[in-house]
């Protein structure tokens, strides 16, 4: 009888925590000043002291309204430090797949995806990146098409490498590296011009 109460217990607490997440699906406005100093400090490139305010904050309790995006945040920098495990651990809590055509979902499955694209995880990462390369802002959206390329060549899939490359936007920052990529590509199929 006390194991039904406990697990009723633990129903009724998750229920509670599920009203009182943040909805990442909305965009933020400032609430928390902890969180303000976090984006502060992320953005100026200090991502070590970023994380460290993430962890202090989030054991003091001074993230009621930015506790989703904190943690995040704190999934990114992970994965910048490569901590891969850490920030595959957050990125799977966080990640609902209820709509993946939203901009901040989408976000989460790329980095995830990244994440097994990092771990050679060829087959997870391309799966996750199809899912979603179409819905994310332009930077990610190449950078995701890259990485589809050069699975594509992991795999010695010569055409979808470049069907992958031909669709980075012609004002990408990626752009040279992927008419490079095309070039190789051209040669090694024998077509010079």
């Amino acid at each position: 009888m006390l194991l039904v109460f406990l697990n009723f217990n633990a129903i009724a607490q998750e229920a509670l925590d599920e009203e009182q997440r943040e909805d990442l699906k909305k965009p933020a406005k400032l609430q928390d000043l902890a969180y303000g100093e976090i984006l502060f400090d992320y953005y100026r490139g200090d991502e070590i002291t970023a994380l460290t305010n993430i962890l202090i904050a989030q054991k003091k309790n001074y993230l009621p309204n930015h506790a989703n995006s904190a943690e995040l945040l704190s999934g990114v920098i992970y994965l910048n430090l490569g901590m891969l495990s850490k920030a595959q651990n957050i990125f799977n809590r966080l990640l609902t797949k209820d709509d993946l055509k939203n901009e901040l979902l989408a976000k989460l499955e790329f980095y995830l995806a990244k994440l097994h694209y990092k771990q050679r995880d060829f087959a997870d990462a391309k799966r996750r990146l199809s899912n979603v390369y179409q819905v994310l802002e332009v930077a990610l959206k190449d950078e995701s098409l890259i990485m589809l390329s050069n699975i594509a060549l992991y795999q010695k899939d010569l055409n979808a490498a470049r069907d992958w490359l031909s669709q980075i936007s012609e004002d990408s920052e990626l752009l040279a590296y992927s008419r490079y990529n095309l070039g190789i590509l051209w040669l090694t199929g024998g077509d010079v011009a």
